[in-house]
């Protein structure tokens, strides 16, 4: 029975097995985002896991005036290389083109600081940040 649950079991991914693409300690991070780029601020600094967080998309270019997405822009926080559950942060629109929202990174019980925001923002797509939190 033994040999069965060790050989069931997916081995864990080791440390560092997705490299941050954003220093999110140090400001704002921007990814290619349809045509345009999505900027995703976290604060306060440093960026802590369970800590009250603000999150802040900025999108530029702006929508055109009077355009509409439909649904607001939201953001999945997980780990890169280890499902977390689900932790979605909606964004609320205070001019156009900005948008903000707030929330929980959790704490991993593995200690693994690298975390990933998947940001989908309706009718333009996504962008993924990779960034590392403190403990």
């Amino acid at each position: 029975m033994l040999i069965y649950l060790a050989a069931s079991r997916r081995p864990a991914p080791p440390h560092g097995a997705t490299t941050p693409d954003c220093d999110i300690q140090r400001g704002p991070c921007i990814q290619s985002l349809a045509g345009g780029t999505a900027s995703l601020d976290i604060s306060p600094r440093p960026v802590r896991a369970m800590t009250d967080l603000a999150f802040r998309l900025t999108i530029d270019p702006p929508p055109a005036s009077g355009e509409a997405f439909g649904d607001s822009p939201f953001i999945d926080l997980d780990m890169p290389d280890m499902f977390m559950g689900y932790n979605r942060i909606t964004m609320t629109r205070e001019l156009p083109g900005v948008y903000s929202g707030a929330g929980v990174i959790v704490r991993c019980p593995s200690g693994i600081p690298t975390w990933k925001a998947r940001v989908t923002v309706p009718g333009l797509g996504e962008a993924v940040f990779v960034f590392d939190v403190l403990y």
